[in-house]
C-alpha cells in the first residue's frame, strides 16, 4: 500500500517545527524509526476488544494531523501520522475513533510499510489489523479518513451559522473534545493520561481564518480557493485539550496579558469586535493575578480567546481559550454587574485550568477532581482578589451549600472515585460534587494548614509535575512535604468517601474558663439511611467573645477533640470564617443568641449559620416552625448573605399543594421578610447603589414578586414589560429577567404571547436567555406553555438550558419540568450531552405523584445518553428524599402558617 500523503502538505519529517516555540520549549524528540528491530517471527496472541480504556503497551509520542475543513459541509477529511512505541510484538493496534470512515492505513517501521485493515468496534474504537506483526520498538501509524461535522450538538468538530451585520459568509467551525470527543475528529489515544506534543495543519477556504492551540508558522496559498495553515508543535497535551476554529472571524487585539506581556486576541464572529471591550479590560488582569499567586509563569506563550456560540461556559484549551458568546460579547448598554461578574469568574476558572489541568493534567478521569476541584477553589480566590467589592466569599458560601445538599443524598459519590465507563466520565465531568465539594474541602484544608503553607505546596505540585500528569497521591505528597502530612491525611478522608460530618459541641464552665468538647457524626437528613460507619478528620476554629474583643481557637478534629477557652462566653461560633465543610449543630436558643450578636460575626459567618439552621430543618433536629420563627432575626442585618441564604431556604419548602389560605400566609411571610427592602431598592439601579444592592435587587424582585405575590410589584413589572414591548424604555439588563418573570406572574396570556413574538425577533443571546427564562415561569391553569413550545420544536433543547438552570432551585417549577420530561422524553437529545443529563437530575424535583412515571418514561431516553441512567437515578433518589423531608415537616409548616392566616 502506498504511503498516504496529501498533495497539499509536505512530508512530515522534511520540515521542523519548534515545540511551543512561543514558550521557549525545545523541539519534541522523535523516535528513530530507521533503527527499529525486525518484526517478530511468532504471531502475537490476539487482544480482546477494549470496553472503555485502551489496552496498555502502545504509547504515542507525537501526533501530526492534517484536516480539510469547510463550515458549509457536513463532513471533513483528515490524515494522521502517529509516532508510537510498541512494548511487544503486535498485530492489532487499538485506537479511539467514533464516526470515522478510514479510507487507507498502514504502519511504517524504518523503510518498511505494513498495510493495515481497519475495523470499527462498537461506537468508540478502531482496530488496525496489520498484515504482519510489528514490535517491539518505535513505529508510525499513518491513516486517511473522513469524519462528520456536527450541526446539532457542541461535540467533536461542530459548526454554527451566524449572520454578520451585512450577511455574507456566515459559517464557523469550532471544536469541543472534552471528555471523549477528540475521537470524532481523528483516530487517537483519547484518554487524559496520553499526553504528547501535537502538530496541526488545517486546509481551509482562502477567505477564512484558522486558529489553534499554538501560533501559525506559515501559510501555503493555492489557486483553487484554498490555503493550508501550519501550526507549531504544542507542549505535551492530552487529546481533549487540542482545539481549533475556522471561519470568517474578526480578530480583536487586546492589551498584553500578565507579567510577561502574553499576546492577547479575541476571535469573534464578523462585526462583533466592539462587544469585547470589557473582556479585553479584565482578561490581562486575570492572567496577572494567576501568575502572581501561583508564581509559575503563564505556560502557553499566546492567548487567543475564541468566542463560541450558545454557551454560558468556557473550555480551557491551551492558547485557544473557548468562551461563550453571552459571557464575552457584551453590547453597549448590556454591561451589567452580573455580566461582568459572570465573565470574570468563568474566565478565572478556565484560565486557572492552564495550570491545574493543562500544565499538570489529571492522569486519568478518576483524578479529575485535581482539575476541577482545585481550579474551582483557585477561581474563587482569584475573583475575590480582583474585585473585593463583589464579596465573592458570599457566592462561595452558596456553592458550598449546594455541595452539602448534594453530598447528603443517599446516592452521593466521593470526590475521587473509580471511573469504569464513558457513562461514568460524563457523570463525573458535570458533577457539582467534583467542583463545589472539591473546592470547599480544599479551602477548609488551606484554612487549617495556613494560606502560606498551602500555597507553597501548590507551587511544589505544579513544578514537580509540569508538562506531565498529576495524581491524588502526588498532590497529597506535596502537601505533606510542607506541613508534615496532617492536612493531607485529613483531605484524604473527604476525597475517598461521600457525605459530610455534623459537628457537636458540649460546653462546660469552671472557674471562669470553658472547655468545649467536639464530637462528630455523619450528617443525615430525613429520608436518607444513616451510613454504618463513617468519620472524617478536619480543622475546626471556634470564635467567641472575650471582653470587648473576639478570639478564636483551632484544632484538628478526629473522633473527638477538646478546646479550652480563657472565658465562659455567652456564645460560641463553631466555624470561624465559614471555612469548614461540615454542618454545625446548634439548638434554637444558641441560634437566637448568634443572630442577636451585633457586629461580632462577619457577613459570611452569619450566612453560614443560616445554612446550619436550614440543615437542622433538613434533619428534623429543629421543627420547621422553629426555623421560620427565627427568620426575622436573620434578615434584620440586611446583608446580602442573609438575603441569599434565606431565599435558598424558602425556595426549598414545598408549598404547591398547601391549601390556598396557607399559600397566602406563606406569601405574606415572604413580603414581611423582604417587602420593605425590595420597595426601597425599586426596579431601577440608582446612583450610589452598592454592588450588593445591584446583586440582591433582581433576587428580591423575583422573590417578592413571584413567591411573595406582591400586587404592587407585579403591576409595576407588568407595566414596564408592556412599555418595552411597545417601543418604550426596556428594563435594565440587571433586572430584565426578574421584571419579566414577575410581570408574567400576574397571569397575562397576551403578555406571554408578546414575549414569544419578541423571542422570534431578538438576536442578542443574553436578551434571548432572559426572555425564555421568564417565559418558563409562566403558568396558566396548571399548564406551562413554555414547555409546550419546547415540545412543539419552537426551541432547541440547548437554547432552553439557561431557562432550566435559572429555575432549578424552585421545587414547584422543578416538579413541572420533570413531569414534562417524563411525558415528552423525545425532546432530550441522545448521545454525549451534559445538558441532557442536567435535565434528568433536576435537583429540587420533589413530586411523589410523578416519580413512577418519570422512572418508566425517562429510563428509555436515559439509556441513549452517556451518563443518563446515573443522572436519572440520582434525580429520583433526591426526589424521594425531598418527599420524605416535606412529609416530616408538613405538620410544623401548617402549624406555623395556620397561626398567620
Amino acid at each position: 500500500m502506498r504511503a498516504i500523503r496529501s498533495s497539499h502538505t509536505p512530508v512530515a519529517g522534511l520540515f521542523v517545527v519548534a515545540l511551543a516555540a512561543c514558550a521557549g520549549q525545545p523541539p519534541a524528540p522523535r523516535p528513530n524509526v530507521a533503527s527499529a528491530p525486525a518484526p517478530a517471527s511468532a504471531p502475537p496472541a490476539p487482544e480482546p476488544a477494549p470496553t472503555f480504556r485502551l489496552p496498555p503497551g502502545v504509547h504515542p509520542t507525537h501526533m501530526e494531523v492534517r484536516l480539510t475543513l469547510d463550515p458549509s459541509k457536513d463532513t471533513f477529511t483528515g490524515e494522521v501520522e502517529i509516532d508510537l512505541v510498541l512494548d511487544k510484538p503486535r498485530q492489532t493496534l487499538w485506537l479511539d475513533g467514533s464516526d470515522l470512515d478510514v479510507k487507507e492505513a498502514h504502519v511504517a517501521v524504518g523503510s518498511r510499510q505494513v498495510p493495515s485493515r481497519v475495523r470499527a468496534v462498537g461506537t468508540d474504537f478502531l482496530a488496525f489489523d496489520l498484515a504482519e506483526p510489528l514490535g517491539p520498538g518505535p513505529a508510525k501509524l499513518i491513516a486517511a479518513y473522513q469524519g462528520k461535522v456536527d450541526a446539532v450538538q457542541t461535540q467533536g468538530i461542530y459548526r454554527q451559522d451566524e449572520a454578520g451585520p451585512s450577511g455574507g459568509d456566515r459559517g464557523y467551525i469550532y471544536t469541543m473534545f472534552e471528555p471523549s470527543s477528540a475521537r470524532r475528529a481523528f483516530p487517537c489515544f483519547d484518554e487524559p493520561g496520553y499526553k504528547i506534543p501535537w502538530r496541526l495543519h488545517l486546509r481551509v477556504r482562502a477567505g477564512h481564518s484558522a486558529f489553534a492551540n499554538t501560533p501559525a508558522t506559515g501559510e501555503e496559498q493555492s489557486t483553487d480557493g484554498w490555503k493550508i495553515v501550519h501550526f507549531a508543535d504544542t507542549r505535551p497535551l492530552p487529546s481533549y485539550l487540542v482545539a481549533f476554529v475556522v471561519g470568517p472571524f474578526d480578530t480583536v487585539t487586546g492589551p498584553p496579558a500578565g507579567n510577561h506581556a502574553t499576546p492577547l486576541r479575541f476571535l469573534v464572529p464578523r462585526g462583533r469586535g466592539p462587544e469585547t471591550r470589557y473582556a479585553a479590560e479584565v482578561t490581562p488582569r486575570i492572567v496577572k493575578a494567576l501568575e502572581d499567586y501561583l508564581t509559575v509563569p503563564y505556560p502557553y506563550g499566546k492567548l487567543d480567546v475564541a468566542v463560541v456560540p450558545r454557551s454560558w461556559g468556557g473550555m480551557e484549551h491551551p492558547g485557544l481559550l473557548a468562551m461563550g458568546q453571552p459571557l464575552t460579547l457584551i453590547a453597549p448598554g448590556e454591561q451589567s454587574l452580573q455580566r461582568r461578574m459572570d465573565y470574570t469568574n468563568t474566565t478565572a476558572h478556565e484560565l486557572g485550568h492552564y495550570w491545574f489541568g493543562d500544565l499538570v493534567t489529571a492522569a486519568s478521569w478518576d483524578e479529575i477532581w485535581l482539575n476541577e476541584g482545585l481550579d474551582t477553589w483557585l477561581e474563587q480566590k482569584i475573583t475575590d482578589r480582583l474585585e473585593p467589592s463583589w464579596k465573592w466569599p458570599v457566592y462561595v458560601l452558596s456553592t458550598k451549600e449546594t455541595a452539602m445538599r448534594l453530598d447528603a443524598s443517599s446516592l452521593a459519590r466521593p470526590i475521587r472515585r473509580t471511573i469504569a465507563s464513558t457513562n461514568d466520565v460524563m457523570g463525573f465531568i458535570g458533577d457539582l460534587i467534583t467542583y463545589y465539594k472539591g473546592a470547599a474541602v480544599t479551602r477548609m484544608i488551606e484554612h487549617g494548614m495556613g494560606e502560606a503553607v498551602f500555597q507553597r505546596a501548590l507551587v511544589r505540585y505544579l513544578t514537580d509535575h509540569a508538562d506531565a500528569s498529576g495524581t491524588t497521591d502526588g498532590f497529597l505528597a506535596a502537601l505533606g512535604v510542607e506541613d508534615g502530612g496532617v492536612g493531607a491525611a485529613a483531605m484524604r478522608t473527604f476525597l475517598d468517601q461521600p457525605g459530610l460530618p455534623e459537628l457537636h459541641a458540649a460546653r462546660t464552665c469552671d472557674g471562669g474558663r470553658a472547655r468545649v468538647v467536639l464530637t462528630q457524626q455523619p450528617f443525615v437528613p430525613v429520608g436518607v439511611p444513616a451510613p454504618s460507619s463513617r468519620s472524617w478528620k478536619f480543622p475546626v476554629c471556634l470564635k467567641y467573645p472575650s471582653g470587648a474583643d473576639t478570639k478564636s481557637r483551632c484544632t484538628w478534629v478526629g473522633d473527638t477533640a477538646a478546646i479550652d477557652l480563657d472565658t465562659c462566653p455567652p456564645w460560641v461560633l463553631l466555624d470561624e470564617g465559614a471555612a469548614g465543610y461540615y454542618r454545625a449543630r446548634y439548638d434554637k436558643a444558641e441560634l437566637a443568641r448568634l443572630f442577636s450578636v451585633k457586629g461580632a460575626l462577619s457577613e459570611i459567618e452569619r450566612g453560614s449559620v443560616v445554612s446550619d439552621l436550614d440543615a437542622a430543618s433538613q434533619s428534623n433536629a429543629l421543627p420547621l416552625d422553629d426555623v421560620l420563627d427565627l427568620l426575622p432575626a436573620v434578615v434584620a442585618d440586611g446583608s446580602r448573605a442573609s438575603v441569599e441564604s434565606v431565599t435558598s431556604l424558602l425556595q426549598g419548602i414545598a408549598t404547591d399543594d398547601l391549601p390556598p389560605a396557607e399559600q397566602k400566609a406563606f406569601a405574606r411571610l415572604v413580603r414581611r421578610l423582604f417587602g420593605a427592602r425590595t420597595r426601597a431598592l425599586g426596579l431601577d439601579a440608582k446612583p450610589g447603589d452598592s454592588d450588593d444592592d445591584r446583586v440582591v435587587r433582581p433576587e428580591l424582585i423575583d422573590l417578592v414578586g413571584r413567591m411573595g405575590a406582591d400586587p404592587d410589584l407585579r403591576a409595576q413589572a407588568k407595566a414596564r414589560a408592556w412599555a418595552w414591548l411597545k417601543g418604550g424604555a426596556a428594563p435594565q439588563p440587571e433586572v430584565r429577567r426578574a421584571v419579566l418573570s414577575v410581570a408574567l406572574a400576574a397571569g397575562d396570556a397576551s403578555l406571554f404571547e408578546a414575549l414569544h413574538a419578541q423571542v422570534k425577533r431578538e438576536t442578542d443571546q443574553a436578551v434571548l436567555d432572559d426572555l425564555r427564562t421568564a417565559m418558563a415561569t409562566y403558568e396558566e391553569g396548571g399548564r406551562r406553555p413554555f414547555l409546550e413550545l419546547l415540545a412543539q420544536g419552537d426551541f432547541q433543547m440547548r437554547d432552553a438550558t439557561p431557562a432550566f438552570v435559572g429555575l432549578m432551585n424552585e421545587i414547584g417549577w422543578s416538579n413541572a419540568a420533570f413531569r414534562f420530561f417524563a411525558t415528552h422524553p423525545e425532546v432530550l437529545p441522545p448521545g454525549r450531552s451534559d445538558d441532557a443529563m442536567f435535565f434528568l437530575k433536576l435537583d429540587t424535583f420533589c413530586d411523589a405523584s410523578v416519580m413512577a412515571l418519570a422512572d418508566q418514561k425517562l429510563r428509555v431516553a436515559a439509556k441513549k445518553m452517556e451518563g443518563g441512567e446515573t443522572a436519572l437515578d440520582e434525580g429520583l433518589a433526591r426526589a424521594r428524599e425531598c418527599v420524605a423531608r416535606n412529609a416530616a415537616q408538613r405538620a410544623a409548616l401548617e402549624r406555623f402558617l395556620a397561626a398567620r392566616r
